[in-house]
């Protein structure tokens, strides 16, 4: 009798110890932990860091023969040289436009050159501020991402010496922000034109074509525009 009560107690002993273990002692999370616990503090945190599951971009294994050429070296899960290939699989909306698109914008080779892996205080894991209004009062901090790559005095986007893309961006009121015009991954125009242009809840179609020194908009927001970078086309006033 007593023996039976030494192995019941003893049992209920085990039981309470790991429920306990289970209830209070879970292994702490990449994201809690010295390293790494500010990578949830910003005002946008990517999914998988929020949610703790490191393991869908990160491997454990530390060896050596793991090791890829970028990024973190002993970490990165996929063995490539773009980091796109860790991104692509989950973002599969933008890997389908990739595939399906003629023109693409240089950086998605490196998704890390717009935006944060981890964590960012702009929309969309940006690197830096980018306006998600089509109409806008020009601002430069507004387009700080774009301008880490392009200027506005550079522009090919000129007929003859009066800078087109100036043009669009300062009305004061009706400007147009980049996205009215680009597609920010890739497009089947040329300069990541894009085919339909966003407006009060409508598509409107741009029709763009593109020229050796130039080219033609027939957009909705106006009639048929060209424009030569060599010299200069007369286009008829208003609309």
């Amino acid at each position: 009798m007593f023996m039976n009560r030494v192995l019941a107690l003893f049992a209920w002993a085990l039981l309470f110890g790991a429920a306990a273990h289970a209830q209070g002692a879970a292994a702490p999370t990449c994201t809690t932990s010295k390293c790494h616990a500010d990578l949830t503090t910003a005002a946008v945190v990517h999914e998988p860091v929020k949610s703790g599951d490191c393991d869908s971009c990160h491997s454990r294994d530390t060896t050596k023969k793991a090791k890829p050429a970028i990024g973190h070296p002993a970490l990165v899960r996929i063995q490539s040289r773009k980091i796109s290939a860790v991104c692509l699989p989950c973002h599969d909306g933008i890997e389908n436009t990739l595939k399906t698109s003629p023109h693409k914008h240089p950086p998605v080779s490196d998704c890390t050159g717009c935006h944060q892996p981890h964590s960012s205080p702009n929309r969309a894991l940006l690197k830096e501020p980018f306006t998600d209004k089509i109409h806008v009062e020009f601002d430069e901090k507004l387009f700080a991402l774009c301008f880490q790559c392009h200027t506005l005095d550079e522009t090919q986007f000129r007929n003859g010496e009066k800078n087109l893309h100036f043009f669009h961006l300062q009305d004061k009121g009706k400007g147009r922000s980049c996205r009215a015009c680009h597609e920010p991954h890739a497009s089947a125009n040329p300069k990541l034109i894009r085919q339909w242009m966003p407006y009060q809840g409508l598509l409107l179609p741009i029709r763009f074509e593109a020229t050796k020194t130039g080219g033609r908009c027939a957009a909705a927001c106006h009639g048929a525009k060209r424009y030569d970078r060599v010299k200069a086309i007369a286009n008829e006033a208003g609309r």
